[in-house]
């Protein structure tokens, strides 16, 4: 009955449900060549950013006056997502003026690895991707758009294919500094790849709470209704490091509390957002004597003790327990903020934009980031330098002679390239990041716009240099 109500629903409104199987390479007219599939990997906190950049360069194709091809987006359906994509079904000539090179349909499709799987590009490993051929959709938009819209979900099994593309939050370096890149998943092979190349873009982080833990810190702190708690660099510091001081330093005052533990939702040592969390907080890698391994100074989760999506170490009692938990992705550490009921913190990147009701950023040094959605997509302060937790985004590109010549159109290693560059010339604009949230123009971008009215492009920068303090540029 349920199914039948929503057929009904979208039929009403000029939506179209194909309830049978779609396999999105082998479209009547429309079939994908190997050469237009394209596999990527790294960060979670970029994927909104990609997700947008490829709708325009979808939207971008040499159509005249007529209609756009129809943009798919597609996942695994599984809570957290591994296997994400999007297509534009574009007719066999088809042409992009944001992706000059390419010609016809496409599939871009992204593993959500963490960013040192991104640099699996030095190897010929290989990571899960969607099965593009076994895949249902809704339509998203209606009858008649200038641009037909879709989403859907594709089979949970997934496919090991190899990564063309990486994205990461911070350098290659910085997981070479912690010895993460030892294993023989990212050791180089006979196959190059070209290493941190500056997307022209930043992304910001922020602290996020729980409903019941902003409470009580807003109590601690004589806040009322929608008054921001502040937290300290010192005092995350703490709660990243410290089995017996984090309610200490978030409740200095001893306030009470129920007996339930402080859940520090973290991400794992593969992810961007831990290793930019371990380098503001705690000078991870980059200060002298913290070591090399990744975990000095941040607390891991108890291996072998499993809870939820992560794993969970678990220490103190009382009013003083502690539980650490690892999530391989951001739609885990976001599940643990979203309970109205347990006291839950952890690091998250900006694009996540702040519910209406349920979980919330915190100020950092008396400083918020911004308010989420219109009119400033949570990055105000970064984009005028107070809100500092904030670094630029890098991809890694793999070029196994396998794939081609880069230099002759049509190729695999040609079109990897394209894509590579469209997405490095979409996010140099800061413009046209003005509706991500948390993502921002870097100024020393080669396209940066740096006028009275470039709203969008960061005064500040660490200058691809993740160690580095932010810097005014212009």
């Amino acid at each position: 009955m349920q199914k039948k109500k929503m057929f009904l629903a979208l039929a009403l409104v000029g939506f179209a449900f194909d309830a049978s199987a779609v396999d999105l390479i082998n479209v009547t007219d429309n079939v994908v060549p190997a050469t237009n599939q394209i596999y990527a990997t790294g960060a979670t906190a970029q994927t909104t950013g990609i997700a947008s950049s490829l709708a325009a360069i979808c939207a971008s194709a040499d159509t005249g006056a007529g209609a756009k091809p129809a943009f798919h987006t597609f996942t695994d359906g599984a809570t957290p997502s591994i296997g994400k994509g999007w297509k534009c079904e574009g007719s066999a000539t088809q042409t992009y003026t944001l992706l000059p090179g390419v010609t016809g349909p496409w599939i871009f499709q992204k593993n959500e690895g963490g960013s040192r799987d991104a640099l699996v590009v030095r190897t010929n490993s290989l990571l899960n991707q969607l099965d593009v051929t076994n895949c249902t959709r809704v339509q998203t938009s209606a009858d008649g758009a200038a641009q037909v819209t879709y989403s859907g979900t594709c089979s949970a099994s997934l496919i090991g294919k190899p990564s063309h593309l990486g994205f990461t939050d911070v350098k290659s370096t910085v997981f070479a500094a912690k010895s993460l890149l030892t294993a023989s998943t990212y050791t180089p092979v006979t196959n190059t790849a070209l290493y941190d190349i500056a997307t022209g873009g930043g992304q910001g982080f922020g602290v996020a709470v729980s409903p019941a833990l902003f409470a009580l810190l807003q109590a601690e702190q004589g806040l009322t209704g929608d008054a921001v708690p502040n937290i300290t660099k010192s005092q995350y510091a703490t709660v990243m490091s410290s089995t017996t001081k984090a309610w200490t330093a978030l409740l200095p005052s001893g306030r009470s509390h129920d007996a339930t533990p402080l859940i520090v939702a973290r991400r794992s040592t593969s992810s961007g957002t831990q290793a930019a969390a371990e380098i503001f907080f705690l000078g991870n890698p980059c200060s002298a004597g913290t070591g090399a391994t990744g975990v000095v100074g941040s607390l891991n989760a108890t291996a072998g003790n499993t809870t939820g999506t992560g794993i969970a170490g678990a220490f103190g009692s009382g009013q003083n327990q502690l539980r650490v938990i690892q999530n391989g992705t951001t739609e885990g550490v976001t599940g643990y903020l979203s309970s109205a009921t347990d006291y839950a913190i952890g690091v998250i990147s900006l694009e996540n934009a702040q519910p209406a009701t349920g979980w919330k950023y915190l100020k950092i040094d008396g400083v918020h980031p911004g308010t989420a959605n219109s009119p400033e997509y949570q990055k105000k302060n970064i984009l005028n330098g107070t809100y500092p937790f904030a670094f630029e985004m890098f991809i890694q590109q793999n070029q196994n002679a396998s794939f081609g010549n880069a230099t002759t159109a049509g190729t695999l290693a040609n079109n990897i390239n394209d894509f590579k560059t469209a997405l490095v010339n979409f996010l140099n604009a800061g413009s046209n990041t003005a509706t991500m949230n948390g993502i921002y123009g870097d100024p020393t971008a080669p396209g940066a716009e740096k006028t009275v009215s470039a709203t969008n492009t960061s005064r500040y920068t660490r200058t691809q240099r993740d160690c580095a303090t932010p810097t005014l540029n212009w």
